[in-house]
């Protein structure tokens, strides 16, 4: 199964294994996308061997809505790597326009890139309780315009779990978080990897008014609860 392409509102892709006969042809498709799509819940679903990117919403600028992926695995180990190191590196390519985006409890490994790029203009992405792993080039970059808060996420053998940072991040634990979450933000924990800071408070303002997802301390147990037929 690949480029599933979703363009209504309130849809459900749950407990399902997408993948691709022909991963070695790089203009194969994206796994999923989400292209003017709004209300999206992606939960439980694993991705491997696909030629582009695993999951790309937006792509082009439109604007996807509101989405959340959970609890699912994104497996870049191949044999087709731009790297040639046998990790994916075409991971999460969050492009839209205005997108807000709930990436929680998933398992990212062997990447070699865009685990994820976020470059949509004025996107804002909550990154909470994620496990990256085995990423022999970068996990987050973050573009112009995008804001991003990061919190109880494990790095473990991230080479630079930060590209770039020209946008918005805040990735740091304390009380910083309790005029907007309602809480103190949660720390990141990096191992065997590269550093990965941010400490811009003023991206945190945009996310005045949504429902906020709790956050618990950085935990290894994503990997075992994350993909599908985990549920």
């Amino acid at each position: 199964m690949w480029s599933s392409f979703l363009s209504a509102t309130d849809i459900v892709k749950r407990n399902i294994h997408i993948t691709e006969l022909n991963p070695q042809y790089i203009w194969g498709g994206d796994a999923l996308q989400t292209f003017g799509a709004d209300n999206i819940w992606i939960d439980h679903v694993k991705i491997s061997l696909v030629g582009r990117q695993m999951f790309a919403a937006s792509a082009g600028g439109t604007t996807a809505g509101r989405i959340t992926i959970s609890n699912s695995e994104f497996d870049g180990s191949t044999s087709w790597s731009a790297s040639c190191d046998n990790k994916h590196y075409w991971t999460i390519l969050l492009n839209g326009s205005q997108d807000s985006i709930t990436f929680v409890g998933n398992y990212v490994h062997h990447t070699s890139g865009r685990s994820p790029k976020v470059a949509g203009k004025a996107t804002i992405l909550h990154a909470v309780n994620n496990m990256f792993h085995e990423n022999s080039g970068h996990a987050f970059d973050v573009g112009t315009g995008s804001n991003v808060v990061a919190e109880g996420n494990v790095f473990y053998r991230v080479k630079a779990p930060l590209l770039e940072k020209v946008g918005k991040l805040f990735a740091t634990a304390g009380s910083t978080c309790k005029a907007i979450f309602g809480r103190d933000c949660v720390g990141n924990t990096v191992t065997e990897s590269g550093t990965f800071v941010g400490t811009d408070a003023s991206a945190l303002s945009s996310f005045t008014g949504y429902k906020i997802f709790t956050a618990a301390k950085p935990t290894t147990n994503v990997r075992l609860t994350a993909g599908v037929g985990k549920i």
